[in-house]
């Protein structure tokens, strides 16, 4: 009889062989399913993809797990913060420099993935990983960045007032500046398609 090395197969085809000098004789051969251990699994390989429909607080981040590394993944999620950090290796992102992630549990194969992104900072540089986890461990792809939109002021329109049969002035409030001086200006017309516009004026709140 003889012993062969195991890999990382999960079904395997076993036959008994007895021989001697005179002849060999071999067995029928019977498939049988086995567990093996988690040793022979390694982490899966994951990439990180630019991230996508970036506003002033909210982003989506995007993955893909290319290798799940001989076994399905448990986790995967997105790791992300306003500063670079270094690749967290086999490290819960918990326990890593990264101070936010977001995380789905289930199993999970090869193929892209997205996450969001919620309450980030307007006009801020982000910078994100994917990772992914079997049971041998956490794998992160390579670190990309975005930086999200300023975000966008809020103004009210007030009535116009000293109307007259040719000339009219318009009124309005900024409301929030968002901390910066806006360029503010109306639109007007016969229509709501509007078509003319007033010079603009650099305002701050109020």
């Amino acid at each position: 009889m003889h012993a062969a090395m195991i890999t990382n197969y999960a079904t395997l085809g076993l036959r008994l062989q007895s021989s001697n000098f005179n002849s060999t004789n071999k067995g029928d051969v019977s498939w049988v399913e086995m567990e093996l251990p988690g040793a022979l699994w390694t982490p899966p390989v994951v990439q990180t993809d630019p991230a996508s429909s970036v506003e002033a607080t909210t982003a989506t981040g995007n993955g893909n797990i290319t290798d799940i590394g001989g076994e399905d993944c448990d986790k995967r999620g997105i790791v992300y913060d306003t500063s670079s950090r270094d690749d967290p290796g086999n490290t819960a992102p918990a326990d890593s420099e990264y101070a936010h992630y977001v995380e789905e549990t289930d199993t999970f194969g090869t193929g892209a993935f997205t996450e969001a992104l919620t309450s980030l900072d307007p006009k801020t540089p982000y910078y994100v990983r994917a990772y992914a986890h079997n049971s041998a461990g956490y794998s992160y792809g390579d670190e990309v960045s975005f930086t999200t939109l300023a975000a966008t002021p809020t103004v009210t329109t007030n009535p116009a007032s000293a109307v007259g049969q040719t000339t009219a002035t318009l009124n309005g409030t900024l409301d929030d500046d968002i901390g910066e001086a806006c360029e503010c200006g109306f639109e007007y017309g016969e229509t709501t398609d509007y078509g003319t516009e007033t010079p603009t004026q650099s305002k701050t709140s109020g």
